[in-house]
């Protein structure tokens, strides 16, 4: 269905385009107002400044049409392919080790080996971040080398620094890339270790492995010469794999979310959400989004005011910039709102959030903000909401007995109809009980605080 029959279709007054297929349409700047696209095609769909308040995405598809993703595929393999052949170049240089024709030789090796070790070290405890500064330090070694020692030797040291670690980062960025888009794992993996290995192998004029096991590529033997096994082929395949993998073990983490290289995340999910589903400055208040897929899409809306997003998937995989959903705590309480119980939300930025039904039974809120949420139904029961925002929030039929008020911050906007509540504690520690014996009658707790307001 085109964009100019919906649009035609919702001016004469209908609103509801279930199951449509509605890929790679234009509704930038539209007013879709109460429109509902469940369980539609949505994918490469451009929702750009719509206003999409009270709009439904039930189990609607969205992200990349199968065009985009061919493309980018191809170019993350590309990357990754470029990555492992400046790894193999890695283990080349380091395979210098074993060449005894000159000492440079075996100096630029010994060197390349120390900075891939730096690059190891530094990039799984600290993140690239902390690499970049690794990389800073031995490049001003460099320098001051070039002073105290010959300035062949310092460049020697400036170039196997250079290459070992930029093959290494780029492996980690393309793997990161390859997560993102969608490249299966395995063959990621294969392509990389092929192009590193291949160029390894053939530097050292031994041996070239081409994947094996886990990388499901079959086992290819090039022998140059009268080379075989030698002990510089087999350092430089050791060096290819063990890159491979580490570029593995951060890429995953840091696709799930580690703080270490948010930045690494953040530039693959923008590379992975071109062409994607966007809603990118849309006004999206109300909405609904429950059980939709949302990979590789654009959510950096202007406004994501009590929107569901309950059973989401793949929200990890979507660009959100600087919204609550940023927040891989309350990402994952926005998707699966029953696992909030005992779970430290201090100072959580949680405005505009949809918690409906949340089980937050003890949890810490302390400080946090969940002005204009909406809470309906939600268990509070013994949570500390010491100097919570609820400006203008819907507590509607909230099951408060027990929690901790002291200093909450609530007008006259804040909703507190029928709540559920025996008690309540005006102190942290469970001090100052209201009522101070018995418990409250029914509606008599939304009564006392709306005279106080």
């Amino acid at each position: 269905m085109k964009a100019t029959d919906v649009l035609k279709e919702y001016a004469d007054g209908r609103r509801d385009f279930r199951g449509e297929k509605l890929r790679f349409q234009n509704f930038k700047g539209k007013d879709l107002f109460g429109a509902n696209f469940s369980e539609c095609d949505i994918r490469g769909t451009n929702f750009k400044e719509a206003n999409l308040t009270q709009t439904k995405f039930i189990k609607a598809r969205a992200g990349l049409q199968l065009h985009s993703q061919i493309f980018l595929l191809a170019g993350a393999m590309i990357l990754v392919a470029l990555s492992g052949f400046m790894s193999g170049w890695s283990g080349y240089y380091i395979s210098w080790i074993f060449d005894g024709s000159t000492v440079e030789y075996k100096v630029s090796g010994w060197l390349t080996l120390a900075s891939l070790a730096i690059f190891c070290i530094t990039s799984y405890r600290k993140g690239l971040a902390g690499f970049a500064r690794a990389v800073s330090v031995a490049l001003a070694v460099a320098v001051v080398g070039a002073l105290a020692w010959a300035v062949l030797f310092a460049l020697a040291l400036a170039w196997a620094v250079s290459v070992g670690g930029a093959g290494a980062g780029a492996l980690v960025f393309t793997v990161t890339v390859a997560f993102a888009v969608g490249v299966p794992v395995a063959f990621a993996f294969a392509v990389a270790a092929a192009f590193a290995v291949a160029v390894a192998g053939a530097g050292a004029g031994a041996l070239t492995v081409v994947g094996a096991g886990a990388f499901t590529v079959p086992v290819a033997v090039a022998v140059a010469g009268a080379g075989a096994f030698t002990v510089a082929g087999f350092v430089a395949f050791a060096v290819a794999v063990a890159l491979t993998l580490l570029g593995y073990i951060i890429s995953h983490r840091t696709i799930k979310g580690d703080s270490r290289d948010a930045w690494l995340r953040e530039f693959a999910l923008t590379f992975a959400s071109i062409g994607g589903t966007c809603f990118y400055g849309a006004t999206i208040t109300d909405a609904d989004f429950t059980g939709s897929t949302l990979r590789n899409s654009d959510l950096r809306a202007k406004s994501l005011i009590r929107t569901r997003f309950q059973g989401v998937i793949n929200l990890d995989l979507a660009k959100v910039g600087k919204t609550l959903l940023s927040q891989p705590d309350v990402r994952e309480l926005l998707i699966n709102p029953h696992k909030g119980y005992k779970k430290d939300y201090s100072k959580a930025n949680l405005r505009g959030a949809n918690l409906d039904n949340a089980n937050l039974k003890e949890a810490n809120l302390t400080q946090a903000d969940v002005s204009e949420a909406t809470l309906k139904n939600a268990d509070l029961r013994d949570s500390n909401l010491t100097e919570i925002n609820a400006i203008n929030t819907n507590l509607t039929h909230v099951y408060l007995t027990g929690a901790c008020l002291e200093g909450w911050n609530i007008d006259s906007n804040t909703k507190l109809d029928d709540i559920d509540c025996q008690y309540v504690y005006c102190l942290k520690n469970k001090q100052e009980r209201r009522p101070s014996s018995g418990d409250f009658q029914p509606g008599e707790f939304s009564k006392l605080f709306k005279q106080v307001l």
